[in-house]
């Protein structure tokens, strides 16, 4: 049985047909030409011509075989050694995995991979088929290496992705290339730093590898755990509007004890710095964006063992104006509407009708409805729940004038019930529940001036929904909670002091403001997309030459969904803020960041690997690899040697 250790070098058969294509080029044509008579000379023997001819056709063999033995003796054929003691081990064609996603960039953790990649080169030494696979949650590049400059050129070229990691995908990548060559032995080596999410599905995988009867090793590379991450933000409030105080939240993970930095940067310039402390677990940063449209900007910490992932980008929008309907009658709603409109340059546009008019008004025009002393039936009814099922949320006041609807369904299951005589009076509160969004963040100080806020109550509010405040007596003050998919809260509130100090109290005007806030429909979040996946984006119209500017000041042009409604950017490998800019004068911040779970250096060790995978080994551990037991012996001296001969003969004859 022969192999052949470079099977490419057969091309150069080819060479050997140049001797027949010269032969055939020099063969003289007979031409009959007049001559004179040859009488006179003497007669030339026939056995002379003869013998040229030949000479000649041994010549060309001569020649052919020497380019064909030559070209096949640096094929390196190999065939089995008849004896144990003759030869060499079996080659082997060996695939080595290394990992270059994010992870792998921790202090020092890349350099010890390209050593390892080394070390086992190596030791697998010369005669062996190598093919070098580099991977993150993709193919980034395969090369069969030859020699050690071969391979100090591959990983030279090496780099560290941003991209995570699919441990699955290269083997099964190695076991095809494998199972296309000859050798008898078949491994195949990972070099990884083994994140749990990278070894999804990599069972399956690995048993029928094994099945294939190729060897798998893992090489366990470990870095130091230091970890600080972000794994997103928040803003409040959730509709930003310009001239309105702005507080950013980044959410920052950390296993490092101590103080940790945090720094906002807005259009390239530092807006501010934080420190992370185990006390203080929350940061935010306040902004007040003048103007409205499209805002982007960063996050950046240090100090962990991973710095690729030390900076977040964030996009969002901020409207002109946040618009608010408000029903009621008469000039009832003026503490309401006061609290609203603050000054004349508000970013909340109050617009103000009657109960008869709504009928005639569009309430998705509005980003939140609020029914003051409004009796809820009829044509009030049906808009209301058809704004609550479009998302809208609505903030129902009870005032002190609200005494037609007692005894009756209000929404739902939302009724009120007339109290007695000898119940009525005044109360304070008993409990508010912080963990309401609208109410939390609140100071002791404020939280105390709504505490004593006393309430003059002549009904109670029977519902399902949740209570976020209430009373002494045990009636609640105010409910929230979700109807026919919108957002609702009840609060009953007066604008006669004699029935209701609140709205006197210093706390009414911001919490107001922050229901105002919490039940306004959101406007739509700019999308935010990782590593490695296409960016789709809706455009109204579609623009003539829509651009993408990379964060690497790079420009690309987006192809068109099937459905002509969508603009696609694949091949998105850097983190940063990609601008899209649909037509000139317009321009759309998209944030791209890496992964979470690629940023979680939540690696396993082999002794884990060792029990998710039971027969794989540990090539650190190892000092050479296994054979067959068959020896072979490589005929490339012979075939240079007898290559020498037919040269030397060729020579020979042709001084002859």
């Amino acid at each position: 049985m022969i192999h052949l250790l470079h099977p490419f070098y057969l091309f150069g058969l080819l060479l050997a047909s140049i001797p027949l294509i010269l032969h055939l080029l020099g063969r003289r044509r007979i031409r009959e030409r007049p001559f004179s008579s040859l009488l006179l000379l003497k007669e030339i023997k026939k056995s002379s011509s003869v013998w040229m001819r030949i000479k000649d056709l041994i010549l060309l063999l001569l020649r052919i075989c020497f380019l064909l033995f030559i070209v096949i003796g640096f094929s390196h054929p190999l065939v089995l050694s008849p004896v144990p003691f003759l030869g060499k081990e079996a080659p082997k064609d060996v695939a080595i995995l290394i990992d270059v996603s994010m992870s792998m960039g921790m202090d020092g953790l890349f350099e010890k991979a390209k050593h390892e990649v080394r070390r086992t080169f190596r030791i697998l030494g010369r005669g062996n088929r190598i093919i070098l696979i580099s991977f993150s949650d993709r193919i980034e590049e395969e090369k069969e290496i030859v020699d050690e400059a071969e391979l100090g050129s591959f990983l030279d070229n090496l780099r560290i992705t941003y991209r995570g990691t699919n441990i699955p995908l290269p083997l099964e990548v190695a076991e095809k290339k494998l199972l296309k060559k000859e050798g008898f032995i078949k491994e195949i080596i990972i070099i990884s730093d083994f994140q749990k999410s990278a070894l999804e599905n990599i069972e399956s995988v690995y048993n029928i590898i094994r099945k294939k009867k190729i060897n798998i090793y893992a090489s366990c590379i470990e870095g130091n755990k230091k970890n600080l991450f972000f794994s997103g933000w928040r803003i409040e409030p959730p509709f930003p509007l310009p001239g309105l105080r702005l507080k950013i939240y980044p959410k920052l993970v950390s296993n490092i004890e101590g103080p940790s930095p945090v720094e906002i940067f807005m259009n390239g310039v530092m807006k501010g710095v934080k420190k992370r402390t185990e006390e203080k677990t929350e940061v935010f940063f306040e902004i007040e964006p003048r103007e409205p449209g499209y805002k982007s900007g960063s996050f950046r910490t240090r100090g962990d063992s991973l710095d690729m992932d030390n900076n977040y980008y964030f996009s969002f929008y901020v409207q002109k104006s946040l618009n608010v309907l408000l029903v009621g009658k008469n000039n009832e709603y003026s503490y309401l509407a006061a609290a609203l409109s603050p000054g004349i340059e508000t970013p909340i546009n109050l617009k103000i009708i009657e109960p008869a008019e709504l009928p005639r008004i569009n309430p998705s025009q509005y980003d939140l409805l609020i029914l003051y002393n409004t009796k809820i039936d009829g044509y009030v009814k049906a808009r209301t729940m058809d704004f609550l099922a479009h998302g809208g949320g609505v903030l129902f006041v009870m005032g002190n004038e609200f005494t037609s609807e007692v005894n009756k369904i209000i929404l739902e299951d939302i009724h009120i019930v007339k109290k007695n005589d000898a119940k009525k009076g005044f109360f304070t509160l008993k409990m508010i529940d912080t963990g309401f969004e609208p109410l939390s963040g609140f100071k002791n100080k404020g939280l105390k001036n709504l505490y004593d806020a006393k309430i003059f109550q002549y009904f109670t509010i029977k519902s399902n929904m949740k209570t976020v405040i209430e009373s002494k007596n045990g009636d609640p003050l105010m409910i929230a909670g979700n109807i026919n998919g919108g957002k609702m809260v009840l609060f009953p509130f007066a604008l006669d002091s004699e029935w209701a100090q609140l709205p006197l109290k210093a706390i009414f005007v911001p919490l107001i403001y922050r229901l105002t806030f919490y039940l306004a429909t959101k406007p739509e979040k700019l999308p935010e997309f990782h590593i490695g996946e296409p960016i789709r984006i809706s455009s109204q119209k579609e623009g003539k030459t829509p651009l993408f500017i990379l964060p690497d000041e790079r420009k690309k042009s987006p192809i068109l969904s099937a459905s002509r409604k969508d603009y696609i950017l694949k091949g998105t490998d850097l983190p940063g803020i990609y601008k899209f800019i649909p037509q000139p004068g317009e321009t759309i911040p998209i944030a791209v960041n890496v992964k979470e779970e690629e940023s979680r250096l939540d690696v396993i060790s082999f002794e884990e690997l060792k029990l998710l995978l039971p027969d794989i080994k540990e090539s650190e551990k190892r000092e050479g690899f296994p054979t067959s037991g068959k020896r072979w012996i490589d005929l490339f001296p012979f075939f240079i040697i007898l290559s020498l001969l037919f040269l030397t003969a060729e020579l020979i004859l042709q001084n002859k």
